[in-house]
């Protein structure tokens, strides 16, 4: 985008957009309008994100369209765009924003740091203590997994005293 296109982005985002913060970790940018030549043009400047075509619920009110960014990528990508011709409540749950999906990212890679560690920390599935009962090759703790095998053995062993294939 343009400086120029990105300041209209901006003041079409200013009027009529959203900026996104899910339980889950998801930031977003959303822009509703019941112009469908002006969703198109900002899908078409910004060139990421899709469009989504909603109807009224009351015969009283038009249909309208919802412009939305979803992916953390594109998200960061037209953020950093736009942000230089926002006004200051704007720019700030901008920052926000973007502070809470970094200390998202940090607080899963950390997870997924101890997750897969080999022989550390406390299994997620049963609470063992991964440094006492050892892990597999594949880096998963071996007390769930011989309870695995276990269990699939004794399934199968009752599978075929009734008769029936596994």
């Amino acid at each position: 985008m343009t400086p120029v296109e990105a300041a209209w982005v901006a003041g079409l985002f200013e009027g009529e957009g959203c900026i996104t913060w899910t339980s889950k970790g998801q930031a977003g940018l959303a822009v509703t309008s019941t112009d469908y030549d002006v969703i198109e043009r900002l899908a078409l400047l910004v060139g990421l994100g899709s469009v989504v075509a909603k109807s009224p619920r009351t015969e009283e009110r038009k249909p309208y369209w919802i412009w939305k960014v979803g992916s953390q990528e594109d998200f960061l990508s037209v953020a950093e765009q736009i942000e230089p011709f926002l006004l200051s409540r704007r720019s700030a749950r901008l920052r926000e924003v973007r502070a809470l999906l970094a200390q998202h990212q940090e607080r899963v890679a950390a997870r997924r740091a101890e997750k897969f560690r080999p022989g550390t920390g406390i299994c997620r599935k049963g609470g063992h203590d991964r440094s006492a009962v050892g892990v597999t090759t594949q880096g998963h703790c071996a007390e769930c997994d011989r309870i695995r095998n276990r269990t699939k053995k004794a399934k199968a062993r009752e599978a075929a005293e009734a008769g029936v294939s596994p």
